[in-house]
């Protein structure tokens, strides 16, 4: 299975709402993947764009995809957040892989996940 892992064209509105979040500048202490997992286990509780109440403020689930993208995941850590019992971390594996994924291999990638 392949998954291309360049970098997604974001909305442009949401990319400069992420990157000027203080949240986000926050993340750039986080330099391995696992520091990365362990920060989505801990502080998002949403998959929501924003933050409740505001078009402008990014979610934390938002800002850590953001930070994963930049990352370029591998392969091995995609299948790692798939297969992740802790359920952002698995809808963010799967928001990763729909995203960055050439459309030939989304059914390869996805369809053990279907009837989750």
């Amino acid at each position: 299975m392949n998954c291309d892992t360049p970098l997604i064209h974001l909305n442009e509105k949401l990319k400069k709402n992420v990157q000027s979040s203080g949240y986000f500048k926050e993340l750039y202490a986080l330099k391995t993947f696992e520091d990365v997992l362990y920060e989505i286990k801990s502080s998002c509780n949403t998959i929501e764009t924003y933050q409740k109440g505001s078009m402008e403020v990014p979610s934390k689930f938002m800002c850590l995809f953001y930070k994963c993208l930049l990352m370029r995941l591998t392969a091995h850590q995609i299948k790692q957040m798939l297969s992740s019992d802790h359920v952002y971390v698995r809808a963010m594996g799967l928001l990763y892989v729909r995203l960055l994924c050439k459309y030939e291999n989304l059914f390869d990638w996805l369809s053990p996940y279907l009837f989750d």
